[in-house]
């Protein structure tokens, strides 16, 4: 059994990573030995989010940290993902479970999206684009202004805005918004 893991979320005991493991089992009907890298990706400001090897392909486990029970509906968010899914915007789910918060995607490689980068506005527009042309259908309101500010009042002013580091354009991006 792997020792604790350190995390952006916090800090994974081995019953934690037991958890994990069990989980990853169910879902590729593997043994905990078939399992390799799992290592964290320290992205997340409130889920553990862990990537892991098993069979040829890397994927990532997204363990909820404390707290995110009261930013996410994960009922809510299964119905958004099978339609972002259907889309064709996010294709990489393998599977989450609503009751307990977890979920297992195909790993992608990724950077940083360049605020200032015209290529990486036109492709975040598509994207956006691409979702709304699908018309997704859903039974409630989702004021984002609301949601955000919902979460800035909650977050430690060390990890949001502009007492952030990771985010030095906050400001000015705030007030374009």
């Amino acid at each position: 059994m792997q020792d604790s893991i350190q995390t952006t979320g916090g800090v994974l005991h081995p019953s934690d990573i037991e958890f994990i493991n069990t989980c990853i089992c169910e879902v590729f009907g593997c043994r905990p030995e078939d399992i390799t890298e799992l290592q964290p990706l320290q992205k997340g400001l409130s889920n553990s989010v862990l990537s892991f090897r098993f069979n040829g392909g890397k994927y990532v486990f997204r363990y909820p940290g404390l707290g995110s029970e009261m930013l996410i509906d994960r009922g809510r968010e299964s119905i958004v993902q099978k339609q972002i899914e259907e889309a064709g915007v996010d294709t990489s789910l393998v599977a989450m479970s609503v009751r307990y918060g977890w979920r297992i995607s195909r790993f992608v490689q990724t950077r940083s999206f360049q605020y200032h980068d015209v290529n990486d506005m036109v492709r975040g527009i598509l994207q956006i684009r691409k979702l709304h042309s699908s018309k997704p259908k859903v039974r409630w309101e989702f004021d984002i202004k609301e949601k955000w500010e919902s979460i800035r009042d909650m977050t430690p002013a060390d990890k949001y805005g502009e007492n952030f580091a990771d985010f030095p354009e906050f400001k000015e991006i705030k007030e374009r918004i």
